[in-house]
């Protein structure tokens, strides 16, 4: 059985990991999930945090971009500068791969050293491991810097962030992908496909009705939700 101290070291790496990886939504956001190819959208709980709803997404598959989406700027149709998404996503791909790895060491790797090895130097072992891991994290963010459209002082950031506090680094792709919003109505089709870009207009317009239920009807923000909704209508037809 693991010791009372060691556990508590293994329930703080977890809660770490969870307070990362949770957001904080706008009431007109909402976050795109991939799973591989197709996508869902992820909308935050009912309860309001410091008046945003709080999303946990799924702790146990920390590969799987969430792109956020506001629908104030989904219809318009400057896209921001930078690369195209395609290629963004699939810059997230290696690194999907080390989140799932330091996901492995930390649960239930940290757990089953500690039940078996105790504090030696097994447990040195893992840390070499652990942190070998992240210096593959930190190269990458600085040789696809371009890719995923990081400045210098950016990639230094996150670096260190994933260095000094290890359980932070399993969200390194939901950190890459929640920097910069970037969906745009127009391209959903050709980033998501046309299942992706169906789910985007039905999230949407879910939460653009759920806005008007409660915003006065007179209103200019009203007036500009409205417009948003008969888009997402004339986007229906291919």
């Amino acid at each position: 059985m693991i010791p009372a101290g060691e556990l508590l070291l293994v329930a703080g790496a977890f809660a770490l990991y969870a307070f990362d990886a949770g957001r904080l939504l706008y009431a007109d956001e909402f976050m795109l999930e991939g799973r591989g190819n197709r996508w869902r959208a992820r909308d935050g709980a009912a309860v309001l945090v410091s008046g945003r709803r709080p999303l946990l997404p799924d702790l146990l598959r920390p590969w799987r971009a969430l792109l956020p989406v506001s629908v104030e700027r989904l219809a318009c149709e400057r896209v921001p500068p930078g690369n195209d998404t395609r290629h963004f996503l699939a810059a997230l791909r290696p690194f999907g791969r080390r989140a799932t790895v330091l996901l492995m060491l930390f649960f239930p790797g940290l757990p089953l050293v500690l039940r078996t090895f105790g504090t030696g130097a097994e447990l040195l072992a893992w840390m070499v491991a652990v942190y070998a891991v992240i210096g593959s994290i930190a190269w990458r963010l600085w040789r696809y810097r371009h890719v995923l459209e990081l400045p210098t002082a950016a990639v230094t950031s996150l670096a260190l962030e994933c260095a000094l506090c290890a359980p932070f680094a399993i969200n390194i792709v939901r950190k890459l992908s929640g920097r910069i919003e970037r969906v745009r109505l127009h391209d959903a089709r050709r980033v998501f496909g046309e299942e992706g870009h169906r789910r985007l207009r039905r999230a949407a317009a879910h939460r653009i009705d759920d806005m008007l239920s409660y915003l006065p009807p007179d209103g200019a923000t009203v007036g500009r939700l409205g417009e948003q909704r008969a888009r997402l209508q004339l986007e229906a037809a291919p």
